[in-house]
């Protein structure tokens, strides 16, 4: 179906853990937040879907700018994800006072960035 079905496998474990947490959590922050997740992943495996379908007929400049877009919204979802689920408790509806919102998404968007920068490298140019 797609050029990397181990991205879609990925893809599909990560909303199926972000649906687990969301449902399992009453953190109130941790559930708003984690919408932004499953809207990315949700995202993400159309994105796969419209990639797979329409590989033939596409440019392979497009197809390689929009592989690695969607390799980006697959990062974010699960950087997202992973520091959600490990910095706030998921059993009682605070925010850790060490972590505020604004410091969570600091680390998220300084992982993204990273992992933008090194592990993406010029595909995002």
């Amino acid at each position: 179906m797609s050029h990397f079905p181990g991205h879609v496998v990925a893809g599909a474990a990560a909303l199926a853990a972000a649906l687990g947490v969301f449902a399992f959590t009453l953190n109130s922050l941790v559930r708003r937040r984690l919408r932004l997740s499953i809207f990315l992943l949700g995202a993400y495996l159309l994105l796969n879907l419209v990639l797979a379908v329409a590989h033939p007929a596409m440019a392979p400049a497009l197809d390689a700018e929009l592989r690695a877009i969607e390799e980006l919204v697959l990062a974010a979802a699960v950087i997202n994800l992973i520091v959600l689920s490990l910095i706030n408790p998921l059993r009682s509806d605070r925010v850790p006072d060490r972590f505020p919102t604004i410091l969570q998404d600091f680390i998220v968007v300084g992982l993204l960035v990273l992992m933008a920068t090194f592990v993406f490298k010029d595909r995002l140019l």
